[in-house]
């Protein structure tokens, strides 16, 4: 007789249907963690990047100055040519202010930008009355594509992108308040002269308010504003590196190594046979 502290262990026998579920749910475990790897590793849509403005100097063509990273690529600015006290505007809260603290709500608004941004920064800048051009240009460490130019208050002068050498064939206006629109060639204009708060949505400001696609490779922007009655508003530009690197996801990483395991659980659970 067995004493009552000894217990026999006792085999169960494994049966074919046994097998077959064990089987089936390891399949199915190694389905299911291809499958997240599979999601999780197939690129997405490309998101525009707006400009983050680290540094700038308002102030006309003897001051103006700014610089700032877009898409990783990093981005420096000027006045280039203009009458006094025509160029970027003061840091502020107003329409005609810059941002450089990622607080404006200027370009969040679908009902008059594409891509937006919920908060972020803005260029201010000012024209004042005359007949010359106000010329600012933005120069990038690396080439940028997807580029789109968004415009804010654009009504006592125009939006030209001449000196780019770019056509009307070149711009799109991919969205606006129903107030921007071309005057001849690359030259947009914009709506009545009106003075509009900066963060509120500007789908009924009488002046133009939206963003214009800009086609091509660009290590540069060069743009005017022209013939001015006297204008002040805000702009931003969004874009991609045009020679950005995929970096593979951490997640999609994670399933993998996930995918792994379950494989050497599985084969080590066939050598090992069934539990006692």
């Amino acid at each position: 007789m067995i004493p009552s502290r000894f217990h026999v262990a006792t085999i169960r026998p494994i049966t074919t249907r046994t097998l077959t579920r064990r089987a089936r749910t390891a399949s199915g475990r190694l389905t299911a963690s291809i499958a997240l790897l599979a999601a999780l590793a197939a690129p997405g849509p490309a998101g525009a990047a707006f400009l983050n403005i680290t540094s700038l100097t308002p102030g006309d063509k003897t001051q103006g100055q700014l610089s700032g990273i877009i898409d990783g690529v990093a981005v420096t600015g000027s006045v280039v040519s203009g009458p006094m006290r025509s160029g970027f505007g003061a840091i502020g809260a107003l329409y005609n202010n810059s941002t450089i603290d990622g607080a404006s709500k200027q370009y969040g608004f679908a009902s008059s930008y594409s891509p937006t941004q919920a908060l972020g920064d803005q260029i201010g800048y000012s024209t004042y009355p005359s007949s010359a051009h106000t010329q600012i240009e933005l120069t990038f460490a690396a080439p940028i594509v997807d580029l789109v130019f968004h415009i804010a208050n654009l009504d006592g002068t125009t939006l030209d992108f001449a000196p780019q050498g770019l056509t009307q064939a070149d711009l799109s206006i991919v969205a606006s308040n129903g107030n921007l629109s071309f005057a001849t060639g690359p030259v947009v204009q914009g709506g009545e002269t009106q003075y509009f708060p900066r963060d509120a949505d500007p789908i009924d400001a009488k002046s133009g308010y939206g963003s214009i696609a800009l086609a091509g490779t660009f290590d540069s922007l060069i743009f005017d504003f022209g013939l001015s009655t006297g204008d002040g508003g805000s702009f931003q530009i969004s874009g991609n590196a045009a020679n950005a690197t995929p970096v593979p996801e951490t997640p999609a990483l994670l399933a993998l190594g996930i995918t792994a395991l379950e494989v050497v659980r599985s084969r080590w659970r066939g050598r090992r046979g069934p539990s006692l």
